[in-house]
This record gives C-alpha cells, sequence and structure tokens, in this order.
C-alpha cells in the first residue's frame, strides 16, 4: 500500500517523524504492536503492558520506537496493572497501516504483516532457539 494514497483527516499539521526501512527492529517493533498493542484511532498507536512485570520492558519498547520513528512516548498507569505506551502520529499510523498492520479490533480484521519480507527470518529462529 502506497502511503500516499492514504485519506487523512483535515488537520493543520503533522508529525514529522523517521520513516524507517524494513529491519529486524522494524520486525520486533511490529511484534509489539500486533501482539501488546492496536490502533484505534487515525493519530494514535497504543502498547499495553503490565504495569509490574513489563515496567523495565516499557523502557525499551520505547527506545525502540525512538529510534525507528524518532518519537516518544507518553505513558501512564491505568488501574493498578496497566502501563500504557501511547504514540500519537498520524504518520506512524498509515506507516503501520502500509505495512500490515488493522485499524481497530485486530482478532476480527486480522492482520496481514509478512516479517519474512523485513529480511530477518534468521534472527527470529535465533530467538526463538535461545541464541
Amino acid at each position: 500500500m502506497d502511503i500516499a494514497s492514504l485519506k487523512y483527516p483535515k488537520k493543520s499539521h503533522r508529525k514529522q517523524i523517521l520513516l524507517p526501512e524494513e529491519s529486524v527492529a522494524l520486525a520486533e517493533f511490529m511484534g509489539i504492536e500486533l501482539g501488546d498493542g492496536g490502533i484505534n484511532n487515525p493519530w494514535q498507536v497504543v502498547i499495553t503492558l503490565n504495569a509490574q512485570a513489563d515496567f523495565d520492558y516499557s523502557s525499551v519498547v520505547n527506545n525502540l520506537v525512538k529510534s525507528l520513528f524518532n518519537l516518544e512516548a507518553h505513558s501512564f498507569k491505568r488501574g493498578k496493572n496497566t502501563l500504557v505506551l501511547s504514540f500519537s502520529s498520524t504518520e506512524l499510523v498509515d506507516f503501520l497501516v502500509s505495512k500490515g498492520a488493522p485499524r481497530g479490533n485486530k482478532l476480527r480484521k486480522g492482520a496481514e504483516v509478512d516479517i519474512w519480507e523485513f529480511g530477518v527470518r534468521e534472527s527470529i529462529c535465533k530467538r526463538f532457539d535461545g541464541y
């Protein structure tokens, strides 16, 4: 999908972000977004983690997004055990959708992300094999 063909809400400005090449880091973020995240509106990607068990991991996720897209998370705690990382950028949403991430309910809509296109088969296999 070509990003230029996507429809945008009427806004006076758009936050400029980096649009990374396909890589192991991008495949890792796509996996995080598909597993723990979602796109529920045209301007925001949200990653939901356990506030206690995943607290240190939230910094890893934030640093990954910063290195890929030059975008910082707005993080907040929801309830007692939920940590939410929110990345506000229509550019980010459009980029992820162009790579196959679904908007809305990902379980109903399904995801069509082929991480093998990213040239990461060897890296992912090493992670699963414990290397």
